[in-house]
């Protein structure tokens, strides 16, 4: 998150900060509209904004690149961790004001009531996006200030959290141009980590929220697109698992164990992968021990729950109208796809086959293809022609069918030898990449 980012949180700040609103269960909500800021990679905020507008509310506020401000009751911020499928994080705003980077102390301890957002043996963490810089020395001061208001307001020092990830609530400030803003992460850590993946994995894997954006730039989630969806390289499998839980519509929040607002009793959690993605889903567990923020309502987390269990489809009634096929020349690559296809409960849904592209010949028509093929900052010789062999595949198994690549090598992609629909670029981690859209022409019509 840049510069860009914090510039767009404030373009969306409206002179009517408070107003009364109507949840989506129907019963009237008495307190004021509370304000949101969903966070995605630079390039698919409009994306991100049509989720939200389809998904959480209409109220928003403003659609930047690499985000989305919105408005609602707490309802709204719920159901925005739970089905957005391409925000990394989804911020509520608890305090904002003018400062200057000498009045962030008296600013932080006194712009918010802190007694109501952390108890007294509630641990927190703070991270700083500043446009002057010096986050590392603003970040210190806001702890301080918190610290100092609750030893204020409760006679108690809060104790640090025995890691960042196991912090209660999770403190966000941006900084920007003389405007403070104090955010609480409904997510705690970051929405792109669905729980279907292992803990450490390649570093050059796509992260879940830039798959589920090129599935659904891929009309996926429309309905009625059918026929066979194919990644003839698809490394740890992350493109085909969003698809086909786009397809399927399942939340992507179901597979989270938990959120900082709630605690579970990790008992009654099934620690084995379930082989059913539907099944996986209404086995999540709903059995609060204590409630971790102090405002956590839990009848409209049950409502959110309820809604995500309902909007799922069954895995045969999808099949009637897409498969889903898989493959990858190297056998470590098989073996994790099919382990993180198997924790998505999808080995029904997704079959994974191992082999090179050259060797992949499938007798269906390919309507659509996802990959993020092999590509570095220096196109290696074997890049180069990983490239060649699927524009080659392309010709031959997905005529009339659409591609979407994505690349942050521009050289690789003449490899090719084809001509790029559109290209969308998106930021991913620290590379300028493209989502590049590749319409394969039938035979007759790529002979004229």
């Amino acid at each position: 998150m840049e510069c860009g980012f914090q510039t767009c949180l404030y373009t969306s700040r409206l002179k009517e900060r408070w107003r009364k609103v109507v949840v989506a269960s129907g019963r009237k909500s008495q307190e004021p509209n509370r304000r949101y800021f969903a966070t995605c990679s630079r390039g698919i905020g409009d994306i991100l904004g049509a989720e939200v507008k389809t998904m959480v509310t209409r109220n928003v506020t403003t659609v930047a690149a690499s985000g989305v401000g919105f408005e609602g009751d707490q309802e709204t911020g719920y159901r925005a961790a739970m089905c957005l499928r391409t925000a990394m994080r989804v911020l509520e705003e608890i305090g904002y004001a003018e400062a200057d980077p000498f009045d962030v102390y008296h600013v932080v301890k006194n712009s918010v009531d802190w007694k109501a957002y952390l108890g007294k043996h509630q641990t927190f963490t703070v991270s700083v996006r500043s446009s002057s810089g010096g986050d590392r020395a603003i970040r210190t001061r806001v702890k301080d200030a918190i610290c100092d208001a609750l030893v204020d307001q409760t006679n108690a020092r809060p104790l640090p959290p025995r890691s960042p990830k196991e912090a209660d609530v999770a403190i966000f400030v941006s900084f920007h141009d003389g405007e403070l803003t104090i955010y609480r992460d409904l997510g705690g850590e970051s929405l792109h980590k669905r729980g279907y993946r292992p803990p450490t994995i390649h570093a050059s894997s796509l992260n879940e929220t830039a798959a589920a954006a090129t599935a659904i730039c891929a009309g996926l989630a429309k309905s009625g697109s059918s026929g066979m969806i194919v990644d003839p390289m698809c490394g740890s499998a992350t493109l085909l698992i969003e698809a086909a839980l786009l397809k399927l519509r399942i939340a992507p929040g179901l597979f989270r164990t938990s959120y900082p607002f709630e605690e579970y009793d990790e008992t009654n959690f099934p620690i084995a992968p379930i082989q059913h993605a539907s099944a996986s889903c209404r086995a999540y567990p709903h059995t609060p021990r204590n409630n971790r923020w102090m405002d956590y309502d839990s009848a409209a987390w049950e409502v959110v729950l309820e809604q995500a269990r309902e909007a799922e489809l069954e895995p045969s009634r999808v099949l009637e109208e897409n498969s889903f096929l898989g493959n990858d020349l190297h056998p470590a690559a098989v073996e994790l796809a099919r382990e993180n296809v198997s924790r998505a409960g999808l080995s029904e849904v997704i079959s994974i086959s191992e082999g090179d592209i050259e060797d992949l010949h499938i007798p269906d028509r390919v309507s659509v293809v996802l990959s993020n093929p092999p590509w570095g900052l220096r196109l290696a010789d074997e890049d180069g022609e990983a490239w060649k062999k699927l524009g080659l595949f392309l010709k031959q198994n997905a005529r009339g069918g659409d591609a979407y690549l994505i690349c942050g090598n521009g050289e690789a992609t003449k490899e090719l030898r084809m001509r790029a629909d559109s290209k969308r670029p998106v930021r991913l981690g620290n590379v300028d990449c493209r989502l590049l859209k590749y319409h394969v022409l039938k035979a007759k019509d790529s002979a004229r």
